[in-house]
């Protein structure tokens, strides 16, 4: 009978080669994903096929950048479960973004930048945690709090700019980087932002956190 030894060395050599392998197969398994709202009609966040890559959830070892720029006739898309994302890209004057009661939108992607360039953000659920940190937020389009209940825009080391509108309204409460936990926070109103209450409450910046304004609050 014919026997076989392996030395210590290529035992070694074996183990690493199977370690780089399952490395690099969760590698490949995990991707940063950008999925764009394929048409100017309106649907739930959730549909994926309304998803150029499926619906924007971080899971899976996946992460996702979630756009809508679609143009043509007036849409809007619902979120009205909480979703968890890397980044939001809002662009197109059609569009409206509305988050109803129950749901918060997450950003999570560190040294990211979600923008509202176009298009309206009515926040009407729990608003927007920007906890991965330095996410900066920049708005040059309508954001809004139209019913009552209170809402946040917040985050840790967290900017917020605005060069277009916000609002609350109806009765309800909004709150820009005026949550004390986590500190960190900038709140920017550039000169041509607009920030007001009408028929509701607008709070930016409370304890350590900075506020900037040259606009109109």
């Amino acid at each position: 009978m014919t026997t076989f030894s392996l030395s210590a060395a290529r035992v070694l050599s074996c183990a690493l080669l199977l370690a780089f392998i399952a490395t690099s197969a969760t590698r490949l398994s995990a991707a940063q994903v950008g999925s764009s709202w394929t048409t100017a009609t309106s649907g739930n966040w959730t549909d994926a096929a309304r998803w150029s890559a499926g619906v924007p959830q971080n899971g899976g070892g996946n992460t996702y950048d979630a756009t809508i720029i679609a143009t043509g006739f007036n849409y809007t898309v619902t979120l009205s479960t909480s979703q968890t994302i890397n980044s939001l890209t809002l662009d197109s004057a059609n569009a409206t973004l509305l988050q109803t009661a129950g749901s918060q939108l997450n950003l999570v992607g560190a040294n990211a930048t979600s923008a509202l360039l176009a298009g309206n953000l009515r926040l009407n659920g729990a608003g927007i945690s920007a906890n991965g940190s330095n996410h900066v937020f920049s708005n040059a389009g309508l954001i809004e709090s139209t019913v009552s209940g209170t809402r946040y825009i917040y985050g840790s080391s967290f900017t917020f700019t605005n060069s277009g509108t916000v609002t609350s309204s109806g009765g309800g409460a909004l709150g820009i980087g005026s949550v004390g936990t986590p500190s960190g926070q900038t709140v920017i109103n550039t000169a041509s932002g607009v920030m007001t209450a009408d028929g509701g409450t607008l709070t930016l910046g409370t304890g350590t956190n900075t506020v900037a304004n040259a606009g109109t609050v």
